[in-house]
């Protein structure tokens, strides 16, 4: 007998679909619903072999939230496909997906939540939207970011974004705050490069960061801690 596609809801407005493949699709309008990691409904697919592991994720238009914990720890998801419609991925949506390489978001992107692609280790590059305004604490920590930009749209940055991301080389910061331990233990960070919208470097921004060479900056800094 063929499997068959799982289906239901994730959201008031919002169902989803998971394919035998791994295949799953969150599709409807409004906002994912928020889970704690072990309540999601595909938790018996977070990881290991066989159908309906999850491996790839695909928000479509009409959706508009990610919610928190939606797919923390699902250890098997390698791409994530996110809508323009989406505005907001919740805390620890996916933290601890170890083998995520690929994340598309486009512009309308305005908050990522806090430890939000936290220890996500294959994921080497991303590119964060001009509507970006709020990234939350640890939202990239120990991942596997090589670079990063940051957009001057962002007005709200937590502390310890990118701690610990130890294969990070290079960073331009286009927003007006480095805040506290920024890069903290990023030890392979060799350039940073601010741009003249940068007014504060947040105490320890650079903590731990042994391989940093070359701080490129302008006269628009006004504090530095």
């Amino acid at each position: 007998k063929t499997p068959e596609d799982l289906t239901g809801d994730c959201g008031a407005g919002v169902t989803y679909k998971l394919t035998p493949d791994g295949i799953l699709t969150i599709s409807g309008s409004g906002e994912m619903y928020s889970y704690i990691a072990v309540n999601t409904p595909w938790s018996a697919y977070i990881s290991g072999d066989g159908d309906y592991v999850i491996k790839e994720v695909n928000v479509t238009d009409g959706v508009t939230s990610v919610g928190d914990r939606a797919f923390y720890g699902c250890s098997s998801i390698a791409k994530v496909s996110l809508s323009s419609s989406v505005t907001h991925i919740g805390d620890r949506a996916f933290a601890n997906c170890m083998s995520l390489s690929s994340v598309s978001m486009s512009d309308g992107i305005v908050s990522i939540g806090n430890e939000a692609f936290s220890y996500c280790t294959a994921l080497k590059t991303i590119s964060l939207p001009e509507t970006l305004q709020t990234l939350g604490k640890r939202a990239f920590s120990r991942s596997g970011l090589t670079e990063i930009t940051l957009p001057e749209s962002l007005n709200t940055v937590g502390e310890m974004v990118f701690h610990g991301c130890e294969l990070l080389t290079d960073a331009t910061i286009n927003c007006a705050t480095v805040p506290s331990q920024l890069f903290a233990e990023s030890t392979s960070i060799k350039t940073v490069t601010l741009s003249n919208t940068v007014r504060e470097i947040g105490e320890a921004a650079f903590k731990g960061c042994v391989s940093l060479s070359s701080v490129a900056s302008t006269d628009s800094l006004v504090t530095v801690g």
